[in-house]
Formats: C-alpha cells, sequence, structure tokens
C-alpha cells in the first residue's frame, strides 16, 4: 500500500510537469495566434476552478483546444503544427466508426471485467449516501460525460500522441508509459489494473479511430460502471453476444461495400 501511495505520487508530480509543458506550449501558442482573450480568461477560469472544484480546472483548456481544432480549423495552421504534431485525420468525425465503438464497447467492458475481476472492486455502491437526484446527475455528468473529454485529450492526445509518441520509436512503449500515468493518477488503488488496462486499450482506440471514437468509448465504459455502482442489473452475457452479432454484421457490411468498391473500380478499368 505504502510502496502504490509513493507511485502514485511520483506519476502524480510528473502527470503536473507534463500539463504544466503543455500548459505553457498553449499560452505561448494563443499569444502568437493573437487570440488575445482567450490567452488571459483561461488561467482566470482554471485558477476559479482549482479553488471551487479541481477535478475540473483543465476542462477550460481542453474546451479551448477544441474549439481552435473544430472551428477554426486550427490543425492546418502551421504555427500550430510546431507546437502540436498531431494528425488531422485523429480529430476527423465518422459516424461508422462511432456505431463500431458503440457495439464493441460491451463486448470490451465485459472481456476487461473478466480480466480484472479479482482485483477490482466494482460492486460497491458508491453513491449509496447521496439520496438527491441532483447528486446522480452531477456524478454522471462529471464522470460519464466531462471526464471522458478532458482524460481523453490529456492522455491520449497531449501525453500519448504529442508527447511520448515523439519521444520513443515504438508505440507500445508510449503506450505502455501513458497508461501508467493514466493509472496511477487516479484516486482507488483496487482499480489501477483496470485502469491501466483500459488507458492501454483507449490507446489503441485513438490510434485506429480518433479522438471523438476514444471519448465515445471512455463514456461509455464510465456509464457501464455507473450502473454498476446504481445496483442497475445489466445481463453482460446477453449484451455481449448481442454485441458480438453486430459487430460480425458490421464487419460483413464492410467487407461487402469493400468488395462492391473493388468491382467498381475493376469495370471501369474494363470500360
Amino acid at each position: 500500500m505504502d510502496v502504490l501511495s509513493y507511485l502514485k505520487f511520483i506519476f502524480s508530480i510528473l502527470l503536473i510537469i507534463i500539463l504544466l509543458k503543455q500548459y505553457v506550449e498553449m499560452w505561448i501558442l494563443l499569444d502568437k495566434l493573437n487570440r488575445k482573450v482567450l490567452k488571459y480568461m483561461l488561467p482566470i477560469c482554471e485558477i476559479l476552478l482549482l479553488f471551487f472544484y479541481d477535478g475540473l480546472f483543465l476542462f477550460p483548456s481542453v474546451v479551448v483546444f477544441l474549439i481552435l481544432i473544430y472551428k477554426f480549423n486550427i490543425l492546418d495552421n502551421n504555427m500550430f503544427k510546431t507546437f502540436y504534431p498531431i494528425n488531422k485525420h485523429k480529430f476527423s468525425i465518422n459516424i461508422s466508426s462511432i456505431l463500431q465503438i458503440i457495439f464493441l464497447s460491451p463486448f470490451l467492458f465485459f472481456i476487461f471485467q473478466a480480466i480484472i475481476s479479482f482485483s477490482s472492486n466494482n460492486g460497491g455502491n458508491n453513491l449509496i449516501y447521496q439520496k438527491q437526484l441532483i447528486d446522480y446527475l452531477t456524478f454522471f455528468v462529471l464522470t460519464s460525460i466531462i471526464a471522458p473529454i478532458v482524460e481523453e485529450f490529456t492522455f491520449r492526445v497531449l501525453i500519448y500522441d504529442n508527447w511520448l509518441s515523439s519521444l520513443f520509436n515504438k508505440k507500445i512503449v508510449a503506450v505502455l508509459i501513458s497508461s501508467v500515468i493514466f493509472a496511477f493518477t487516479h484516486f482507488d488503488y483496487k482499480t489501477y489494473i483496470y485502469t491501466f488496462i483500459t488507458g492501454a486499450s483507449l490507446c489503441f482506440i485513438y490510434d485506429i479511430y480518433g479522438y471523438l471514437c476514444s471519448v465515445i468509448l471512455h463514456m461509455l465504459f464510465n456509464t457501464y460502471s455507473f450502473l454498476g455502482m446504481l445496483g442497475v442489473n445489466i445481463e453482460w452475457k446477453k449484451l455481449f453476444i448481442a454485441s458480438f452479432i453486430l459487430l460480425a454484421i458490421s464487419a460483413i457490411n464492410y467487407n461487402g461495400n469493400y468488395g462492391l468498391k473493388i468491382l467498381r473500380k475493376r469495370k471501369n478499368i474494363v470500360r
């Protein structure tokens, strides 16, 4: 327990150093982009959140990043690329990929729960003392909506993709380190293995499908855990089978469409 606490402290300090580096770079970038209002409003908002609700203090930075990316197409800006050489395809919106992730989520969650059931205690009801509806709604919004948006950008985009992937030639090293940091910066030592496996999986999902899909998968995982804490009885085996069937249909449909595209290309070549 003492060793785990020590490791948690070390990785928390490491995370703070990484985030400070990223924050300074962003502040410089906003200055160079002549976004003066954002440059000065951002630290004020984050300091206020740090005092009143420290769990949300990174949220304004992530919102600013996403606004710059989706509204102002900042990923094509050469100045932005010098600070954040992120592939713009990682932020593309693909409905087919999103549906695949939704179908995949129960399948993965069931497997992860089965693997780590011996080491994590997800059966406890952490909301047992919160009797008012507003408590449940607040907890749901924070854990199942805001946390995935912030954590995916922080751990997958900034730490894994923007920083660690540039330091190491082998992607697996970046995946492992970012997942360890992700695990040890969470609160309950009983869920470290589950959080590590989840973090590693989200790195692969981010690489294959992009940011939005990793956010959606993270949201669904947290929602399933939230329902479990509420005592909602979900028949995971049936959901697992349904998920597997939907994935199979999706794969068949994808292969069919891919085959049609090849046939059309061949017909065009013959003509």
